[in-house]
């Protein structure tokens, strides 16, 4: 609660009517990341064929919706991206287990 107060404190300097206003509810969450904060853009591997991922945009899934579904698409019908999709490809984070 006080990291809310705070940010309505500040949100006010914006917004002069935000302190007349009631809110009836606040909520918070954790927003799905990768490892290294970039999404997981494209097919989720051997395990689970035929499944396709497009997740861990932490929380700015909306702002890069269309441009995900691009690479999505591109991978699916199996053309060229408009830009590489290797860096948001799912399998980066598969690691080859060596067997003894």
């Amino acid at each position: 609660m006080p990291v809310l107060a705070h940010m309505l404190q500040r949100a006010a300097r914006y917004l002069p009517m935000l302190p007349q206003l009631n809110g009836i509810r606040a909520w918070t969450g954790f927003r799905a990341a990768s490892p290294d904060g970039l999404p997981l853009i494209g097919p989720a591997g051997d395990h689970a064929p035929g499944v396709w991922l497009a997740v861990g945009h932490e929380g700015l899934g909306v702002t890069t919706s269309l441009a995900t579904a691009k690479l999505l698409a591109a991978q699916i019908v199996g053309q060229a991206a408009a830009i590489p999709v290797e860096p948001y490809l799912p399998g980066r984070f598969v690691h080859e287990v060596a067997h003894e």
